[in-house]
Order: structure tokens, then sequence, then C-alpha cells
């Protein structure tokens, strides 16, 4: 499993608790090491976040998850999302979690994991936090939700069979079913989709899927359809839409997806 080092945000808030609290859930499955990051300084509101609330932040999220194999960092600095990015690098990480509402409680990707998707070194999760806001008073926001079932959208090309490598072993690892997506003409796509059976070998729970129309809106639409937990796209796009990381399908599948996105970091 590629992800055994994986690096969270937090600024205390309640939208941060719960990317933490689904990161630590994610983690203990796969069994991987968590590192919880927070930056400490002048905010991007002019605020001081002085280094002992910090480090109050980082004791709090140990203390809530004291099972959790989990490394705590301040860093100073001005950016959250610079600060989040940094630590990413310094640490060697595989997947940075970011919630899909922002550190800032914003609307879908907007402000810090914004940022942090389009600069990441590694693969970002874009992990849905929207959900917790509208529980019901007796509900914990902040437990943690299994990922049953994915989407892996695939054209064939090389970076997009990177996605679906990383996409299947993690349902593996999960115990999660996968429907394997094609958008485009379908005797095209059938055959795309038999080569790449054929090369992951014969797994359990993979279905193909192959629909027309166009790729970011189709996937958004099957994964709705499909109900599915999580979203795996390639970082790279997919043939025929922008070869820019973040550009095409993955950027508009992070910008308007109402669940969970993997993306995958593809080179």
């Amino acid at each position: 499993m590629p992800f055994r080092r994986i690096v969270v945000g937090t600024d205390g808030s309640d939208t941060a608790a719960v990317a933490v609290a689904q990161t630590v859930g994610l983690a203990e499955r796969l069994d991987a090491e968590v590192v919880v990051v927070t930056a400490y300084g002048k905010g991007e509101g002019g605020d001081d976040t002085p280094l002992a609330v910090a480090n109050g932040l980082l004791r709090d999220v140990r203390r809530l998850h004291p099972s959790a194999r989990i490394e705590t960092i301040a860093r100073e600095g001005k950016d959250p999302a610079e600060v989040i990015v940094g630590a990413a690098a310094e640490t060697s990480a595989d997947l940075v979690v970011v919630g899909n509402r922002g550190m800032t409680g914003r609307r879908v990707l907007g402000g810090i994991p914004d940022r942090v998707s389009h600069h990441a070194p590694c693969s970002v999760l874009v992990a849905d936090t929207a959900w917790a806001a509208i529980l019901p008073s007796d509900e914990d926001p902040h437990a943690r939700r299994e990922v049953g079932s994915l989407l892996v959208a695939t054209d064939g090309s090389p970076t997009a069979e990177v996605a679906v490598d990383t996409g299947v072993g993690l349902a593996e690892a999960l115990g999660a079913e996968v429907v394997l997506l094609f958008v485009g003409e379908r005797e095209h796509g059938e055959k795309v989709l038999g080569r790449t059976r054929e090369r992951i070998g014969e797994r359990s729970g993979v279905r193909p899927v192959v629909v027309a129309g166009d790729p970011p809106s189709r996937v958004l639409e099957v994964a709705a359809a499909e109900a599915v937990d999580l979203i795996v796209v390639g970082s790279k796009g997919m043939r025929g839409m922008r070869r820019v990381f973040l550009g095409g399908v993955p950027n508009h599948v992070t910008h308007h997806a109402d669940r969970s996105v993997l993306v995958v970091k593809t080179s």
C-alpha cells in the first residue's frame, strides 16, 4: 500500500477536527503514520496564533486519538497551506489530507485546501467534511466514516493507470468495492477497461462501467448514482483534457464533488 505517512493540517476548527478524525481512521486501517501539522504566527486574517496555542491544539489531537501513531509538528508561517505543503515535503509524506470545506469553513476547495491541492508534493485526499455540519445534535461530528466503495476514473493512459493501481490497492486494503469508470465511446471503453483488468489481474469487487458524455460531469454523475464514498482520479487529468496538475477532470471533480476525492500524484 503506497500510503505509509499521511499529513493533515489543523487549526483547531470543527472542520479541521473532522479531517483529522478521518485521517486517523484511514491511517489505522492502512497501518500508516499520521503527521498532524499546525501553523503559528501571523495568519491570513492578521491574527496571531502563539506557539503555546499551536502546541495546545496538537496536545488536544493526541488526547482525542490516544491509540493512533501520531507525530505532531508546529511550524511558524503566515500561510497555513505553505506550512502543510512544506511539512509534507520534509516528512516525505505519501498523502496529504485536507477538508473540502477548508480550515476556515469556506465552501468546497476554497482557500487553504485549494492551494494545498495544487502544490502538494504527493497525492492529496480532499476529505468530505461538509456532512458534519448537518448532523443531528446527538451524533458525533468527529466520528470516523469508513470507505466501503470507490470510483476510479481512467482513459487507459499511463498516468491514469497509476491512479487505477493506487485506487485498486487502496480498495483492497480497505476491503472496499471499486467502480472502474471509462467515459467515452463504448467499444473503445470496453477495450480499455478490458486491458486494465487484464493488467491488474483478477480481483473481486472491481466492476467496469462505460458511459458516454463529458468526462468531468459524468464522473460526478456516476459517483452519485453508484453512491460511492470516494472518487479517485490522477493529478494529470485524462486524455483530451489539459495535462497540468489538477487540470481538466481532476480540477472539476475536486471543486464540485459532494464526496471525498483522492487526487493521485501521477508524475
